[in-house]
């Protein structure tokens, strides 16, 4: 499965914002953001024109574990190709995503609908998308792309800076998530892609988890840390 065009260049960070264009004006569209857009951001948005729209069931347009992105309709695009960037979205692993105008006005917020899109498409029930399991291939995959894999199960995971311990944020409160309940986590993973797997293995993607994960006490979009955290 190849990449959309400046999915590569997109931040490693799974916290970073992903800003695609997605029409038959795709190109100049980004070319414009590039050259002036409100956030003054430099990284290049993704690229979804018209050849891209046409194998969309082919192509990663986020990297996996991607949490928050913004698609801006550029030009001609239709409702199944628009409900295909979603599922796609969803299938990443994505919690938030909001579709804009090209006037950069909000059109829809699909954070609530991802949920529905992403348990359509793995159980076969998506009428756009198929999910892209058979294209995984575990064995080929770095531990941090592994991690991002295990970062995505969680709503938000993060680590404490002196203990390492991690935590997750859950109803307004951070909760200590033990070693055990992710290495079990990346073993249900392993187990989904039929994939043979060794504690070795799976301790190996917990650790690279420590580095690709935010720190407690750094500021990061949409999570607050709360005074709750203590290192028992």
């Amino acid at each position: 499965m190849k990449k959309a065009p400046n999915v590569k260049k997109l931040p490693k960070d799974p916290l970073s914002e992903a800003i695609i264009f997605a029409g038959d004006e795709a190109w100049t569209h980004a070319k414009n953001w590039q050259n002036d857009n409100p956030a003054n951001d430099e990284i290049p948005p993704v690229v979804l024109a018209e050849k891209q729209l046409s194998e969309l069931d082919n192509l990663i347009i986020v990297n996996q574990g991607q949490r928050y992105a913004s698609v801006y309709r550029a030009g001609t695009l239709t409702e199944a190709q628009t409900t295909a960037i979603a599922t796609k979205l969803a299938l990443a692993g994505v919690k938030k995503a909001l579709f804009y105008a090209a006037d950069y006005a909000l059109l829809e917020d699909w954070t609530s609908q991802l949920p529905r899109l992403k348990s359509d498409a793995e159980s076969g029930n998506s009428l756009v998308v198929k999910a892209p399991y058979e294209e995984i291939n575990l064995l080929q995959m770095a531990d941090n792309e592994k991690a991002l894999l295990l970062a995505a199960r969680y709503e938000g995971l993060a680590i404490h800076p002196d203990s390492e311990a991690f935590y997750r944020y859950v109803s307004g409160v951070w909760e200590k998530i033990s070693p055990l309940e992710l290495s079990r986590e990346m073993g249900n993973i392993y187990r989904q892609y039929n994939t043979n797997f060794s504690k070795r293995t799976v301790n190996n993607v917990v650790e690279a988890l420590k580095i690709i994960v935010p720190v407690l006490g750094e500021p990061c979009k949409e999570v607050i840390p709360f005074a709750n955290v203590n290192d028992h």
